[in-house]
C-alpha cells in the first residue's frame, strides 16, 4: 500500500545532488530527523533550505536570545507573535517551546512552507514590486523569513527613527533598504545560500547492491514499523519509501508508480541481490520489495527486505513473482546501481 502524493518527486533524477546530513556541524546531528521531517513538509522546503536558516539564524543554538525581552528565540529566531500562530510540538512531548530544538527545527519548516505558498500568491497576483520575469520563489521565500511577508506589500516603506524611509527593490523583488537590524535582502541571502550549497553533497549519487542490501538490513534490523505518515532517516516508513531509501533515492521517496522513472525493467533471469520487484499500481494497490537473492536452483521462491503493512521492515522469503492474488509484478533494476 502507498501514499500517492510524493515531495521527491521534484527530485526525480537521481543525478541531483542530494543533503548530505553529514555535513552538517557537530552541535546539529542531534537533530537530522527533525531536519529531515521538515524538509519534507512542501516541495518548496527540502532539508538543506531548513539547516542553511538555521545556521544563520542561531547557529544551532536552541536557547538563543533566552532572557532577553523584545527580542527573537530558539534555533529559528521567532518573534512571540509568529511562534504563537506557527510553533510545532516537534518531539511529541505535549508542549510547543520555542526553546526546544526540535519544536523549533518543525516550526522553521513549517513557516517557510506557509511564506512560499504567500509568495506565489504575490506571483501570481503580480505583487512583487520591481521584479522583472517570474521570480525566485526560494529566495523570496527567504527574504520574507527575515523580514516578513509583509515586505512585499505597501505601502514598501520602514518607519525607522520617526522617518518613512522608502524600501528599493532590484529587479528580482529582493528589497536592499535597512530593514532596522541593518540586513538587507540581498545580504540574508548572502547569508543563507552558500549554507544551502554547503549542505549538499559534493556529487551526484551512485548506488552499489552492497549498499543496498546494508541499507535494507538495518532497518529490517531496527525492527520498524509500517506506516504512510511517519519518516525515519528521512524516508517514509512504506514500501516504496523503504526501496527508496536503500537505493539512495533523495527523501522522503518515490512512490510505486513513481519508482519506474528512475529504473529499467529487466527479466527475471537477470535479477541480483538489490533489484527489485514492482506492482506499479497507485496508492493502495502498488507495492514493491527488495530481492535478495534465490533460496534454490528451483527459482520459485526468493530472499527479500520488504516493508509490509503486516509485518513492517523484515527479511523474508516469497514466492516468485510475489504471494497469489496480489497484483502483477514486474522486475526493475535502479539506473544508477554500480554493481
Amino acid at each position: 500500500m502507498e501514499l500517492v502524493e510524493s515531495a521527491a518527486v521534484r527530485h526525480v533524477m537521481l543525478e541531483r545532488r542530494r543533503f548530505d546530513p553529514n555535513l552538517l556541524p557537530p552541535e546539529a546531528q542531534p537533530y537530522k530527523q527533525w531536519i529531515w521531517d521538515a524538509g519534507a513538509l512542501c516541495d518548496d522546503v527540502p532539508p538543506e533550505v531548513v539547516a542553511a536558516v538555521i545556521t544563520a539564524e542561531s547557529q544551532w543554538d536552541p536557547l538563543a536570545n533566552k532572557g532577553e525581552a523584545g527580542a527573537a528565540y530558539g534555533m529559528g529566531q521567532f518573534m512571540p507573535e509568529t511562534w504563537s500562530e506557527f510553533g510545532q510540538d516537534g518531539d511529541g512531548d505535549g508542549v510547543k517551546d520555542v526553546f526546544n530544538g526540535a519544536d523549533a527545527i518543525m516550526a522553521t519548516g513549517t513557516y517557510l512552507c506557509h511564506l512560499a505558498t504567500l509568495i506565489r500568491g504575490y506571483l501570481a497576483n503580480n505583487q512583487i514590486p520591481g521584479l522583472v520575469g517570474e521570480g525566485n520563489v526560494r529566495n523570496l521565500m527567504l527574504v520574507g523569513y527575515n523580514q516578513g511577508p509583509n515586505i512585499y506589500l505597501p505601502p514598501h516603506t520602514w518607519v525607522k527613527d520617526g522617518k518613512t524611509i522608502p524600501i528599493n527593490y532590484d529587479s528580482e523583488g529582493i528589497p536592499d533598504s535597512e530593514d532596522g537590524n541593518g540586513t538587507s535582502g540581498r545580504e540574508y541571502l548572502e547569508m543563507i545560500l552558500p549554507n544551502i550549497e554547503k549542505y549538499l553533497s559534493a556529487t551526484a549519487s551512485t548506488t552499489h547492491r552492497a549498499e543496498i542490501l546494508r541499507r535494507a538490513k538495518r532497518w529490517a534490523d531496527l525492527g520498524l514499523g509500517y506506516s504512510w505518515t511517519t519518516y525515519f532517516d528521512g524516508y517514509r516508513m512504506d514500501c516504496s519509501g523503504f526501496v527508496s531509501m536503500a537505493w539512495g533515492l533523495p527523501p522522503d521517496g518515490l512512490t510505486t508508480d513513481t519508482l519506474h522513472q528512475v529504473a529499467h525493467p529487466i527479466e527475471k533471469d537477470e535479477l541480483l541481490p538489490g533489484d527489485i520487484l514492482l506492482n506499479d499500481a497507485p496508492g493502495i494497490y502498488g507495492h514493491t520489495l527488495i530481492f535478495a537473492g534465490w533460496v534454490d536452483d528451483t527459482r520459485t521462491h526468493y530472499y527479500t527486505y520488504e516493508e509490509s503493512g503486516d509485518r513492517g521492515a523484515h527479511y523474508g522469503t516469497v514466492p516468485y513473482p510475489y504471494w497469489p492474488g496480489k497484483g502483477t509484478y514486474k522486475e526493475y533494476r535502479l539506473n544508477s546501481l554500480r554493481d
